[in-house]
């Protein structure tokens, strides 16, 4: 697959603008690259084909090295893990089933749940947090068999929407339907959506 993938040499580094964003875009350790496919982690996983993807604030501080006045110096390097194909903000379509992936068909569009939380990595039983359905506040964000990382984008196991596919295990929060519809109609600010899923399922276990 190709993939725009971060923590790799830019591929020509030299600063040629005063623009102070464009520079920084230069200086990017980011270049456009063939990739392996992306396989199934677990058994239950599926492989999927982005449709849409999102920027979010925190990819586009990361692109463009924004890191504010502690400058790379950040407690959340510890949960991620390079290189990493960044993009959690997801729409996209089933293309592979893992041989014990439930819910979802090939095929179905869904919105990703992004979170690398206790079931994503196969850790039973689940943590307090993803009880209660805090993914966000998972305490094994560290633990093996995937490479750290708090969701798809920041794993370099697990690559994100900026590629022509992904894997990941327990897809949806939400299937899109009717298929008929285009997928921008179903682009909601995915903090907004985290939280309907969140009222609507209750306790939603890792």
């Amino acid at each position: 697959m190709h993939a725009l993938l971060f923590g790799v040499a830019p591929r020509n580094g030299e600063v040629t603008t005063d623009n102070p964003l464009l520079a920084a875009l230069e200086r990017t350790p980011m270049d456009y690259v063939e990739m392996p496919d992306p396989g199934f982690m677990r058994p239950d996983w599926v492989i999927t084909a982005p449709r849409l993807t999102g920027i979010c604030g925190s990819d586009a501080k990361q692109v463009f090295m924004d890191w504010g006045e502690g400058g790379g110096d950040n407690p959340m390097r510890e949960f991620s893990s390079m290189p990493q194909v960044l993009g959690h903000e997801v729409v996209t379509e089933v293309v592979a089933l893992g041989p014990e992936a439930e819910g979802v068909e090939i095929g179905d569009r869904v919105v990703l749940n992004p979170w690398l939380s206790c079931v994503p990595r196969g850790v039973s039983p689940v943590c307090p947090a993803c009880e209660v359905g805090d993914l966000s506040l998972c305490w094994n964000f560290q633990t093996p068999p995937l490479a750290p990382g708090i969701h798809i984008g920041t794993s370099s196991d697990v690559p994100g929407g900026w590629a022509f596919s992904c894997s990941k295990k327990k897809l949806p929060f939400s299937t899109l339907h009717p298929k008929t519809l285009p997928s921008r109609m179903y682009w909601l600010p995915m903090a907004e959506a985290r939280s309907f899923q969140r009222g609507f399922s209750g306790s939603i276990g890792g």
